[in-house]
């Protein structure tokens, strides 16, 4: 039985692998479908008390919501962040795109998603998630 938070090994090396262009984007989208990511609510406390959106926002550009291949990476990403109290959930990569889609399909601002920020920083702006799923699910 797989161990609860068990670190992603197998979504770090889809990463490496599509990081050295050794997989096409669909490939990769495939294959990281399947892994279970890491990731936190995105409204939070600030270590200073105050309430905060731990979205990432890219210049101008539209908010991601972060993910991660390993608890690890998640806790040292919201750590550095200033991010108090955190609580760290998983699920699939598909599971968790699915939900973003849904979650955000009325807001005023859409979300899209970014696999390892500091570190990879893939981004799925929030425009693309309908046919990242359906790259994931063929």
């Amino acid at each position: 039985m797989k161990a609860l938070f068990e670190e992603n090994s197998y979504g770090s090396e889809l990463l490496n692998k599509y990081e050295n262009k050794e997989l096409s984007d669909a490939q990769f989208l495939k294959a990281f479908g399947q892994s279970d990511i890491f990731y936190s609510t995105p409204f939070g406390d600030t270590v200073g008390g105050q309430q905060a959106l731990f979205l990432v926002r890219k210049s101008d550009g539209p908010l991601y919501h972060p993910v991660f291949t390993s608890l690890e990476n998640a806790k040292t990403y919201f750590n550095k962040a200033g991010r108090a109290g955190f609580l760290i959930m998983s699920k699939t990569f598909l599971d968790f795109v699915k939900d973003t889609l849904n979650i955000y399909e009325n807001a005023p601002e859409k979300v899209g998603v970014i696999i390892e920020p500091g570190v990879f920083g893939i981004t799925l702006d929030p425009e693309v998630l309908d046919a990242v799923i359906k790259m994931m699910q063929s």
